[in-house]
């Protein structure tokens, strides 16, 4: 917003050509019909076009971007709360099967119903009232995109959310409501939580990958959950009182799993450079992320060229921003994979992997024990200050590179054994210190979720890694 502001003072005869408005759709029916649309060309340049149009440099002002995470705890005294319900909850579906057998809660997948897709009604937005009294330039750019970008299904499809919820067969109480990301994408879910919680239910919200505990800008997600959450559960690390230093959710009972022959270099590809997720987004288009990867392919020796696969991003689908030409322009014959092929599939063929993103594979992959390298600068990714420790003891022993030659000569060097590297001690006190914050484990994970789950105290154990 700084930045389109700055350009029209700097460019005040500048033009911008976006998509035709009258022909391109502007609101969405709900948060997942949101999330789709972000993923547009079209739908992003009419973002930008309403921002271009409404900033103003003398109104933007700078704000020290602290974020509350207050919540006021009123709820009544509960009538009659019982059961549990799970969903969504990041576990492998066994394992959320059995910890719901566990909790005396019979197992059933809950079906997502998404309300009725309610034409925009105009005249009902220009009557949404907001206190601009206080506001600053950037708020009250903020509340014009509100009114214009707003789901229909927090206004004119509100009513017909509401009678969606009884379709979706959820008890009116349960004791607790455990998700890790149906909040993210589910209205009409989160319209029932809204309700089971004013009636006395907790709230338990689950980390719902990577990035979190690690960016040094907090993602929305990461915000709203902590401060909506009646606790919320981390992968480790602890964020705020309300929160408990949890264990890593989507790898429990789940190990690394290799061909007899493991021959691959499988580097990680990220799309988020060219179109951002809504939720996270920490590489920038402008950053040197191409030219990093590119400057690190380009200093490996030709046999290990042979073996490498580019595992992309299975997004550039949808995006409308394929790198498939940007790699076939570094090597013509460089392997791009498969991107139905699940990754877990791919990744049993692999050796070493490399990660050039703050994701959910860096802690997935270490906590499942397969041998991972990471590379970034600080010009895409930023860390807190919580996490530099631990990036520091990770590029001692050689996992953590900003430098694309300094990786590429340490894959040389480890590739002939890369086992024995990654089992050397100093690697694994590495390995180990940063699973104890971003991907825990504990010797019974089930009992230790139930008892969060029923409101049990838990003991701060130390996990198995």
């Amino acid at each position: 917003m700084f930045i389109v502001a700055k350009l029209k003072e700097m460019y005040p005869d500048i033009q911008l050509v976006y998509a035709d408005g009258t022909k391109s759709r502007r609101v969405p029916f709900n948060t997942a019909d949101f999330h789709a649309l972000t993923k547009s060309t079209d739908w992003n340049s009419l973002v930008f076009a309403d921002l271009w149009n409404t900033a103003r440099a003398e109104h933007i002002t700078s704000s020290d971007h602290t974020f509350s995470t207050a919540r006021a705890h009123l709820k009544p005294q509960p009538s009659k709360l019982s059961g549990y319900v799970l969903s969504a909850t990041y576990l492998p579906r066994m394992q959320e099967m059995l910890l719901q057998l566990r909790l005396g809660t019979k197992y059933r997948r809950l079906r997502v119903i998404n309300p009725p897709a309610t034409p925009v009604n105009d005249e009902a937005r220009q009557q949404l009232m907001f206190n601009e009294s206080r506001s600053s330039g950037v708020e009250k750019v903020l509340i014009k995109l509100i009114i214009d970008y707003l789901p229909t299904s927090f206004l004119e499809g509100f009513a017909a959310l509401r009678m969606s919820v009884c379709r979706m067969g959820f008890p009116n109480s349960p004791k607790t409501v455990f998700t890790s990301n149906r909040h993210i994408y589910d209205d009409v879910f989160n319209a029932w939580v809204a309700d089971a919680t004013e009636n006395g239910s907790r709230l338990i919200l689950g980390q719902h990958g990577g990035h979190y505990g690690i960016s040094r800008f907090p993602s929305y997600a990461e915000r709203h959950e902590i401060s909506v959450s009646d606790t919320y559960l981390t992968w480790g690390w602890m964020p705020s009182t309300r929160s408990l230093g949890g264990i890593i959710l989507t790898t429990i009972k789940s190990h690394r799993r290799k061909n007899k022959v493991s021959f691959k270099l499988l580097l990680v590809s990220e799309q988020l450079h060219a179109l951002p997720r809504v939720v996270f987004h920490d590489v920038d288009q402008y950053s040197n992320y191409l030219k990093h990867l590119g400057l690190f392919v380009h200093s490996l020796s030709s046999d290990i060229q042979d073996n490498l696969e580019i595992r992309r991003h299975h997004a550039e689908n949808t995006t409308g921003y394929s790198l498939e030409n940007w790699w076939r322009s570094q090597i013509p014959t460089i392997d791009l994979g498969d991107t139905s092929i699940s990754f877990s599939k791919i990744v049993t063929n692999a050796k070493i992997v490399v990660i050039a993103s703050n994701s959910t594979t860096i802690p997935e992959n270490f906590s499942r024990g397969i041998p991972t390298l990471i590379t970034w600068t600080s010009n895409w990714v930023e860390i807190r200050d919580e996490a530099k420790p631990i990036f520091a003891k990770l590029a001692e022993v050689g996992i953590f590179h900003e430098d694309p030659v300094s990786l590429a000569k340490h894959v040389s060097s480890i590739w002939d054994n890369v086992d024995a590297w990654w089992e050397s001690k100093e690697v694994v006190e590495a390995r180990e210190l940063f699973c104890s914050q971003y991907a825990r484990s504990v010797p019974h994970p089930r009992k230790f979720l139930r008892e969060i789950i029923v409101g049990k105290p838990i003991m701060n154990e130390q996990g198995d890694l």
